[in-house]
């Protein structure tokens, strides 16, 4: 949808992908969760650093984190499809 409203371009380096990330976060998260947190870039590899995630602190009052696996890869999975980016993103 964003590529389709030109809200973003496809990027052509790590730093046009980093960007978009923000602007997704910035979209999709209250607080401006995710958009302060460190993320390093080496080479073609962004590494994110997340120090708060809303979803587990909510299963873990409600007591429901067994066998919990965090969405935040397939959720990056899918923009990096989306885009056709050429490199992976971790």
């Amino acid at each position: 949808m964003l590529l389709e409203s030109r809200t973003i371009q496809r990027p052509d380096s790590i730093e046009d992908l980093v960007v978009i990330f923000r602007k997704i976060w910035e979209t999709c998260f209250i607080d401006d969760m995710y958009i302060h947190e460190p993320m390093v870039i080496e080479g073609s590899t962004p590494t994110w650093t997340g120090s708060k995630c809303n979803a587990y602190e909510s299963l873990t009052q409600a007591k429901l984190t067994k066998g919990y696996e965090c969405g935040c890869q397939a959720i990056r999975n899918g923009i990096k499809n989306e885009l056709r980016w050429q490199y992976m993103i971790r």
